[in-house]
């Protein structure tokens, strides 16, 4: 399958889910309000960024091995029991925590919301390997099918019992908790099939690799969770929940104009993990070229249209958000070449360790910005806090780039004939197929 098909397979059917996905986000905004949806998005917050450090860089490896052909189950099989031990350790430290600075470095986070995390942590480890086991085997459509089904049975779910019945924040952690444990288990018995089917041997030695490499990345794992949801934690401290509500509704639906980036870092991570280095410095200042320039487009349409939304679906209430996402557009347009970067440090030069440093700089960055702005501005100070350091970041990153592979502006800037006629090949063949399938 070409990268242009692969793409669009996955931009399509992720681009379904993350619909659902926003509906569902606009749902609770307006039938919470910004106070309790604030604490709904910290609680999400804190779920992911215990997710990650539990992960340890596991996820990375998982991508990697598998690309390169690892046998499926003994993949699975590691990650699964790592998954396990791993979330049942750091969530003894987040008890640890909690009792002893919660009230301080995490107000607005209730008992119930803490009980919560506890049952999600484990589920939310084991699907984020999960996933990272399908975009190394290339079974991008799979993971997408699991994507979409979770997003629609959420969406069913808040109709019914936020809008329908009014029941609240309660069931709508409540759903997000059940909606998990079913999709855990339908990925369960996915990769098992998977394993069996594909059967290969198991080789002696391979947790010990994905170990020793996923250590290597654990500061890029970390930290590229961590730095653009520090503002939210600070923001929650010197603001509130209220606040957090605000910020969030504009960060998560600026996020998902990300979703061609991914839907393309997905389908390129197998072809770079497999491709000769120049052969796959050539292809990435393609895709760096042609997404610039095409989520420039996408992200000036964004730019008119989402601020209309927010007011016309959210009310007054939310017109706060409306300058956050305009502040937050520019850094994350920039951040698309960041996203499809990372897949060539990782699998092609495999450099996790300089991916780490580079988002750790990103955390420190943030964490300056967010305590200086925030107290000052409130969401809008945290807005231009992670503006800022995603165009620095991406800034950095290139030119890292840039340095190993040669690579000269021009060569990740301008759009040549041969794009053309790379992107037009993709397309015949494209439809070449939908004819003879028909």
């Amino acid at each position: 399958m070409s990268t242009l098909k692969l793409s669009l397979v996955g931009f399509g059917s992720r681009l379904v889910a993350t619909g659902l996905t926003v509906v569902t986000t606009l749902l609770l905004a307006r039938f919470l309000g910004p106070e309790p949806t604030g604490q709904y998005f910290l609680f999400l917050r804190v779920v992911t960024l215990l997710a990650v450090l539990a992960d340890l860089g596991f996820a990375q490896s998982t991508n990697v091995f598998a690309g390169h052909g690892e046998s499926i189950g003994q993949i699975h099989g590691i990650i699964a029991r790592f998954s396990s031990a791993m979330s049942g350790a750091l969530l003894l430290f987040f008890f640890l925590f909690l009792t002893l600075f919660g009230a301080v470095l995490l107000p607005n986070f209730a008992s119930r919301l803490q009980i919560a995390a506890f049952v999600c942590v484990p589920l939310l480890v084991y699907s984020n390997l999960w996933n990272y086991l399908m975009i190394g085997l290339g079974r991008i459509w799979t993971m997408n099918i699991v994507q979409m089904t979770a997003a629609a049975v959420s969406l069913l779910g808040v109709v019914v019992a936020v809008v329908g019945f009014s029941k609240g924040l309660d069931a709508a952690i409540a759903i997000y908790s059940a909606v998990l444990f079913f999709q855990v288990t339908a990925m369960a018995i996915l990769a098992v099939r998977l394993g069996n089917r594909f059967h290969s041997d198991h080789r002696p030695g391979l947790f010990r690799e994905m170990w020793r490499f996923g250590l290597r990345g654990l500061g890029n794992a970390v930290s590229t969770i961590l730095w653009p949801r520090i503002p939210v934690f600070v923001l929650n401290v010197f603001s509130g929940a209220t606040a957090v509500g605000i910020f969030s509704v504009g960060q998560q639906l600026v996020e998902k104009l990300l979703l061609p980036v991914q839907a393309t870092q997905e389908a390129i991570y197998r072809r770079m993990a497999q491709a000769e280095t120049a052969q796959a410095s050539t292809s990435m200042n393609r895709y760096i070229r042609i997404s610039a320039w095409s989520m420039l487009i996408f992200f000036g349409g964004a730019a008119l249209v989402l601020p209309l939304v927010v007011v016309a679906v959210l009310g007054n209430q939310y017109r706060a958000t409306v300058p956050i996402i305009l502040v937050l557009l520019p850094g994350t347009l920039l951040m698309c070449a960041g996203v499809l970067l990372s897949a060539f440090f990782l699998v092609q030069l495999k450099r996790p360790g300089l991916l780490s440093m580079l988002a750790m700089a990103n955390v420190a960055l943030t964490t300056v910005f967010s305590v200086v702005l925030v107290p000052r501005y409130g969401a809008l100070g945290a807005a231009i806090a992670v503006s800022l350091t995603q165009v620095l970041g991406t800034i950095v990153i290139i030119a890292f780039y840039m340095r190993a592979t040669g690579a000269r502006a021009a060569d990740v800037l301008f759009i040549s004939g041969r794009d053309r006629e790379v992107f037009v090949q993709q397309l015949r063949q494209i439809m070449w197929v939908k004819r003879a399938e028909q």
